[in-house]
């Protein structure tokens, strides 16, 4: 616990770090044409990834290399609510996936995904104890605020729980029945983002969260490689993101759960342990061919 408030402070000393490189722009260009980490040019750089997909891992590591680089970092953590981006060059990162990248020019990306069994138990035990404002909010209250919400929570028998938040409804309720109601929520949330995703943008790298936690140092060698970083920003960059790790934030090992923690647990299939038979059924009639399509199973017989 004492080192995720330690990461914690990290970020804040980055945000403010942030808000000096944004209101100096001469300033910044003046330190990136001595520190750059470009071999050839300057990418934008965008990094998108989805809730429970390692958002607070990679923003922290986001925000550490555009200090090191002296890059503008903006996060989007908001689906109703997009930032305006800086000048070029940027580091960009969407939690949800949903940037229109369309009018965006000369940029490197990156995209990961996870899971989406996996993305279900990470949400289902998060969101019992969120303090995110959405999760906390009486429906009635939500959905008046944020309209735009209401298609994504169309699986909840709203009308009978208006007067409760999310986080309420899902500690009232058996885990049995809570995991079927988080199944059908991320079903319309991150599920359907992850699947209506453009896999064939050549400009993103695709990354799965089960290969980077396999091997970390070469994925993240991949990544900056890919960002058009030099050799030696390569180095530097793949350091900082593994002094990021799971074990250096938490002080726990991968698999070692942490009841109330934003990086609960990181373990790969944890699904096999958590889904009853009606779980698996719920989601093969959702979900199965899309498990297929994103490339964790081959058919229906798991």
């Amino acid at each position: 616990m004492q080192k995720e408030k330690k990461g914690k402070k990290e970020t804040q000393t980055m945000a403010r770090f942030n808000k000096i490189i944004l209101k100096n722009d001469y300033l910044s260009r003046c330190a990136r044409f001595f520190v750059t980490p470009y071999m050839n040019g300057a990418f934008n750089i965008i990094h998108c990834c989805h809730h429970r997909v390692g958002t607070a891992w990679f923003t922290r590591i986001m925000n550490a290399v555009a200090m090191k680089y002296y890059l503008p970092f903006v996060k989007r953590d908001r689906i109703d609510k997009s930032p305006l981006l800086p000048g070029a060059p940027f580091i960009y990162l969407d939690t949800h996936s949903l940037l229109d990248v369309s009018e965006i020019t000369s940029f490197r990306g990156t995209h990961i995904i996870r899971d989406p069994r996996d993305i279900v138990i990470s949400g289902y035990y998060y969101h019992l104890w969120t303090d995110e404002e959405w999760a906390n909010m009486k429906f009635s209250t939500l959905l008046k605020e944020k309209p735009m919400l209401k298609s994504r929570l169309a699986s909840l028998p709203l009308d009978a729980i208006m007067d409760m938040s999310y986080k309420e409804y899902l500690n009232k309720l058996p885990k049995e029945e809570g995991l079927l109601v988080e199944i059908k929520r991320a079903s319309l949330g991150p599920i359907q983002i992850m699947t209506d995703w453009d896999y064939d943008n050549p400009n993103f790298l695709e990354i799965k969260y089960e290969d980077l936690l396999l091997d970390q140092e070469k994925t993240f060698r991949k990544i900056f490689f890919h960002y058009g970083f030099k050799s030696e920003a390569i180095d530097i960059s793949t350091e900082i993101a593994l002094s990021y790790s799971f074990k250096k934030i938490t002080g726990r090992s991968i698999g070692e759960v942490g009841k109330k923690s934003h990086l609960r647990s990181g373990k790969v299939n944890q699904w096999e342990e958590e889904f009853s038979q009606s779980h698996i059924d719920l989601f093969k009639e959702l979900h199965g061919s899309d498990l297929i399509k994103l490339g964790y199973e081959v058919g229906l017989d798991w």
